[in-house]
């Protein structure tokens, strides 16, 4: 069915692959016992701490054998070391600013300065309430707690393995996942190397949409679902095959270990992990047939999700009222399959959807046999499902959500088809080794051109929102993070009243400047007082924000519009004030306000009123801070 000559090359990278697979699935699997358990974060940071440093000696011993058990000489070696090696760097110098960061590390940034807490279901990253925060805890991405685990244990800040270690280590994965699932399709590996060389350069001009494929790669690979989407998947198919080629327990346990990782890293698995293997195994049975053994064979590669899909099953049962398709962290995500089309690939005539479908429809004329039949079962069982125009509503509301049903077009093999169709070209005609070096260079020199250009949208411009940062730093604006720098070192501790762009970002810094609202829109806040049972202080929380930020500054008006989900509609400015005293005289320490806002002149008197003093102006905010003994 398949080309399955175990080259060196391929046995050396599949190996790397499983290990690092077996090491982060126990990390999830700890962390997925002992976060509920409300263990200390200290204590599960010392025990993990000191396994990961067993590990990397583990892994310096067993790179030593490797050494001598493949030819590191050979050209498609060479080539690979060098895509990954850029493949890292891309991703440890770029900057891409995402409000989801917040999400992932204020969690760990809080437990980071109170390492003696137990991880309970509760965190004091908001102000004036201590919120039972199981809504977000329990959605399995409990990846974040280990790299703030491991910051703890090594004395770094979190955000420096976060948006540095992590970046690069993961970037340098993205390459060499391509060659793996290319070389199951093709004999030489110096094939599958231009292949995924490919696919790198495609990944990097790929930045026509904010959902793109590119978007989702290099730039955003620290990110849990980024690792999901760009790493797991192929390599969940590729071990897939393998299973496929020969049904045994080894790789079998390729397949859970690395379910088990992907549920620990994004919640995204608990529907992307068995879909994978729904349409993975109807390409199996349109290559094989539906024998006795081929169903025996699908069987236990069904069992291999069981975790994904029992965590999915809780996540399902429990908090459909929280995350249903009402519930306000789908706002503005309820929407037709062309909006879901145009959100991943830009519209049909963008070069990457030129580029993509191309290369699919060139891939079923370079594909024989059971190979073409198993890439056909694939893609027409995932066009009848899962990206079927006529259900698409259902699917986003019933078996995903409006949220997430963009991540089913991440299980198209579109990136594999335009790397996987020069591969098979290559295999072919027999081009000499030579060239793979000149493709390689032109490949270079073209993709670093193209982002150079205005002719198409690459990922690496300023107009996608993202540039190159030398030398590299934390993944956040440095504008606003210098910004955020003086707040913190010339406020007092405690609550803290900001505008949203400084409010996402203090809390992945520290937690002692405790904040009203941190998401952009304020989905967090009302997620939470929802939770706890009193939706109403979220928008009050939202409205204060409102006050004090110029308009649409910080995206919060988009989401006005969606409050009608809790039974609320409060927009006045009269109200907003309301509720701007109302928190001056709960005890909020500082406040930042915006330099341009309409209304500063009513702020100021107010805050002069509530005993407040201001300590700082600069470009973009003024700080202002409570008088008192303390301060």
């Amino acid at each position: 069915m398949f080309s399955h000559n175990l080259f060196s090359l391929e046995t050396l990278v599949s190996r790397l692959f499983f290990i690092f697979a077996v090491f982060f699935s126990f990390c999830v699997v700890s962390l997925q016992i002992t976060v509920p358990l409300g263990m200390k974060f200290g204590n599960v940071a010392n025990f993990l701490g000191i396994f990961t440093l067993f590990f990397f000696c583990y892994l310096l011993y067993i790179f030593r054998n490797f050494l001598t058990e493949w030819n590191h000489k050979e050209p498609a070696t060479k080539i690979l070391f060098f895509l990954m090696l850029l493949g890292g760097m891309l991703s440890l110098f770029s900057l891409r600013q995402h409000g989801d960061d917040l999400h992932y590390m204020a969690k760990v940034v809080y437990f980071y300065e109170n390492p003696w807490l137990p991880m309970d279901f509760t965190a004091g990253h908001f102000a004036f309430e201590h919120f039972d925060t199981r809504i977000i805890k329990f959605l399995g991405e409990v990846i974040d707690y280990y790299w703030g685990m491991v910051a703890y244990f090594i004395g770094v800040h979190p955000l420096a393995i976060y948006h540095l270690v992590v970046p690069f280590i993961f970037g340098a994965a993205i390459p060499a996942v391509w060659f793996l699932l290319i070389s199951k399709f093709v004999d030489k590996p110096l094939n599958a190397v231009i292949g995924s060389a490919m696919i790198t350069g495609f990944l990097c001009i790929d930045g026509a949409s904010n959902l793109s494929y590119g978007n989702f790669a290099f730039i955003r690979i620290y990110e849990g679902k980024a690792i999901m989407l760009s790493i797991l998947i192929p390599l969940f198919t590729a071990f897939s095959i393998d299973f496929f080629h020969e049904r045994n327990l080894i790789n079998w346990t390729k397949l859970f270990i690395l379910a088990v990782f992907s549920a620990g890293v994004s919640t995204s698995s608990v529907f992307i992990i068995p879909a994978l293997i729904i349409l993975l195994s109807s390409g199996f049975f349109f290559a094989n047939g539906f024998s006795r053994n081929n169903f025996r064979t699908v069987f236990y590669y069904g069992l291999s999700a069981i975790q994904p899909v029992l965590i999915g099953l809780i996540i399902f049962s429990w908090m459909t009222k929280f995350f249903g398709v009402n519930s306000i962290i789908h706002a503005g995500w309820r929407k037709s399959f062309a909006d879901y089309f145009t959100m991943q690939f830009g519209d049909w005539t963008t070069p990457s959807s030129f580029l993509l479908f191309s290369s699919l429809l060139l891939l079923f004329v370079l594909l024989k046999g059971k190979t073409r039949r198993f890439v056909l079962g694939w893609v027409f069982l995932l066009l009848l499902t899962f990206l079927n125009p006529f259900l698409s509503d259902f699917m986003s509301s019933k078996l995903t959500s409006p949220n997430g049903y963009w991540r089913l077009f991440y299980l198209l093999p579109c990136p594999l088809a335009f790397g996987l169709a020069v591969a098979l070209i290559l295999e072919r005609f027999q081009f000499k080794e030579k060239f793979a070096y000149k493709a390689v260079v032109i490949m270079t020199v073209t993709f670093f051109i193209l982002n150079s250009s205005s002719f198409i949208h690459a990922v690496f411009q300023n107009r996608n929102n993202s540039y190159m940062n030398f030398p590299p730093t934390y993944k956040i604006n440095s504008d606003i993070y210098n910004d955020v720098q003086i707040i913190i070192n010339k406020s007092p501790e405690g609550p803290m009243l900001a505008p949203i762009r400084y409010s996402r970002v203090i809390p992945m810094i520290t937690y002692t400047r405790q904040q009203l609202v941190m998401l952009q829109g304020g989905k967090d806040i009302l997620l939470l007082t929802k939770w706890n049972g009193n939706v109403q202080d979220g928008i009050k929380r939202l409205m204060a924000v409102n006050f004090i930020s110029a308009p649409r500054q910080d995206g919060l008006t988009p989401f006005w519009d969606n409050l009608n989900v809790y039974g609320n509609n409060y927009k006045t400015e009269t109200k907003s004030y309301d509720y701007f005293i109302e928190f001056l005289q709960r005890g909020l320490k500082s406040v930042v306000v915006d330099t341009n806002l309409p209304s500063f002149h009513l702020a100021e008197k107010t805050l002069i009123e509530n005993d407040f003093k201001l300590i700082y102006t600069g470009e973009r905010f003024l700080l202002y801070t409570k008088n008192s003994k303390e301060n």
